[in-house]
């Protein structure tokens, strides 16, 4: 049933990576024996799936449960969006300056330690940059989701199954490589046009 598959969806989309298909097939062993219980003859009805759902609580609630701790500064629902998006940055900022230290060392053939050292201080100053940024951007969007969920009193009014989201379309997923490469890209020309004005012709 589609409700099923969007629960346990959301369940196991709070859930670190490689725990989700060991926890997603637990999920659905569970529901099919709590379905059983309740029904012996005939096929399960929508009324006896959103029951069970509903016994096992919200998928926010179940997801705590089995990660065993709660996370408070980026909340569940952006804390795997966050370290995620926090990979990709950093990843580009590191691939974009040794790029562009490659081509500068290139062109200026120094044998001085001036230019590796300039390399290793830019290296630690766009990770802490790149780390700071994303970590405000992700404490801000949590504050307001957590801002406006109070706000319309979603917290007091009881969970169904009927809020759960839908599944997305594998296809329409932005693999990770694109914003990878597009970050790299935007780092290495910002870096050549502020550094290397004159070979450019600015």
């Amino acid at each position: 049933m589609e409700v099923i598959d969007r629960y346990i969806y959301a369940v196991t989309q709070r859930l670190p990576e490689q725990q989700r298909e060991d926890i997603k097939r637990e999920l659905q062993s569970l529901i099919e024996d709590m379905l059983e219980e309740r029904i012996s003859t005939s096929q399960a009805s929508e009324e006896d799936v959103e029951s069970v759902l509903l016994e096992l609580g919200s998928p926010n609630e179940l997801a705590s449960k089995y990660r065993g701790y709660e996370r408070y500064f980026i909340g569940p629902m952006l804390i795997d969006a966050y370290l995620t998006t926090l990979k990709i940055v950093l990843t580009s900022i590191i691939i974009g300056l040794t790029a562009f230290f490659i081509i500068d060392t290139f062109l200026s053939h120094s044998e001085r330690l001036e230019p590796v050292t300039s390399y290793l201080i830019s290296l630690v100053s766009g990770a802490a940059q790149g780390f700071f940024w994303v970590t405000v951007v992700f404490a801000w969007m949590d504050y307001r989701q957590r801002l406006n969920s109070a706000g319309s009193g979603s917290r007091n009014k009881a969970w169904r199954p009927s809020d759960l989201p839908r599944i997305p379309d594998a296809k329409m997923k932005i693999k990770k490589r694109r914003p990878i490469l597009g970050i790299f890209f935007t780092i290495v020309v910002m870096v050549l046009c502020i550094n290397s004005a004159d070979l450019l012709g600015i």
